[in-house]
């Protein structure tokens, strides 16, 4: 009996204990998924909001080169019109070089004194001239380093001509060379969204980190891919104060800590009073079946002499 009135609570703390830890459990997989959702809503508006930026980008280029090349021929003339009814801050944010049989042919802003891509300062990726003929759309290449400490995308598209019977023949192509972070700021990643952590890296490419850092990506993120002219880039994201368990996981401990207690105390004092109410009935029990002294024998002892 005294065994039962210790494992009876000693069990009853053991369940308890159990079921606050499946509720603690549940509850932080409730909040982590909450997080992932929230998360995941905000950086689908980045993906947005990026392949939108970078299919405009591109788009302005093809209709800037279709624009000078629709006459059948590209003159500097028309060239230099079509540059001057451009917006002012032009300049600084965007660079254009016209290529024709591997040679410039025409750059804007004109002033500029180093030409990207034909220098040390910044060149061409091998994704882009290789693909300089045989491509049919625009593509985008990975940020290239430059010496300022900044990076520069570069856009190509191809250019072609028609001649009087309606044959397309390819003429060169255009490079623009924009501001990586012009871009990323467009679509929210840099500066955009201050309490998540959004890393960018080229998909399925070893060493092709766009922005931020690749230990987002190690980090159970929130992952969307998105396609930007000729490739697909990858989005990570994380908040950034990194992925936290639920802030009403203590709320749950202390209400469950009383229940667990109190519980353990009823199943201790339930124990007990079964234990005094089975000694109690073996007591009463015990007195029924001891036979009382008879009277003769009680008589015979009084009579017998001393």
């Amino acid at each position: 009996m005294i065994r039962s009135v210790v494992l009876a609570p000693l069990a009853t703390f053991a369940v308890s204990i159990l079921l606050l830890l499946c509720v603690h459990t549940i509850e932080n997989e409730r909040y982590h998924q909450k997080q992932q959702e929230q998360t995941y809503h905000r950086l689908l508006s980045v993906h947005t909001r990026l392949e939108t930026a970078t299919r405009n980008q591109a788009a302005w280029l093809e209709t800037f080169c279709g624009s000078v090349s629709a006459g059948g021929t590209l003159e500097r003339a028309a060239l230099e019109r079509q540059l001057a009814s451009l917006p002012p801050d032009f300049s600084e944010t965007r660079i254009i070089e016209l290529f024709h049989d591997g040679s410039l042919f025409w750059a804007a802003p004109p002033n500029l004194k180093r030409l990207r891509g034909l220098d040390d300062d910044v060149l061409l990726p091998q994704q882009l001239t290789s693909a300089a003929r045989t491509m049919d759309k625009t593509i985008m290449s990975a940020p290239i380093p430059t010496k300022n400490a900044r990076r520069s995308l570069a856009f190509m598209t191809p250019i072609h001509t028609w001649d009087n019977d309606g044959r397309r023949s390819y003429w060169g192509y255009a490079v623009m060379f924009m501001d990586s972070d012009y871009i990323l700021r467009q679509a929210g990643i840099i500066d955009g969204i201050p309490d998540l952590r959004i890393s960018v890296r080229i998909k399925d490419h070893k060493n092709g980190l766009v922005h931020g850092s690749p230990a987002t990506f190690d980090n159970t993120p929130v992952r969307l891919d998105a396609n930007v002219p000729g490739t697909r880039w990858e989005l990570a994201a994380i908040p950034s104060g990194n992925w936290s368990d639920s802030p009403y996981t203590r709320a749950v401990w202390a209400l469950g800590l009383i229940l667990v207690f109190t519980g353990t105390f009823g199943a201790w004092l339930i124990a007990h009073q079964l234990t005094l109410r089975a000694q109690e009935r073996e007591e009463y029990r015990h007195l029924v079946h001891t036979p009382a002294p008879s009277s003769s024998a009680s008589t015979s002892r009084a009579a017998s002499p001393s």
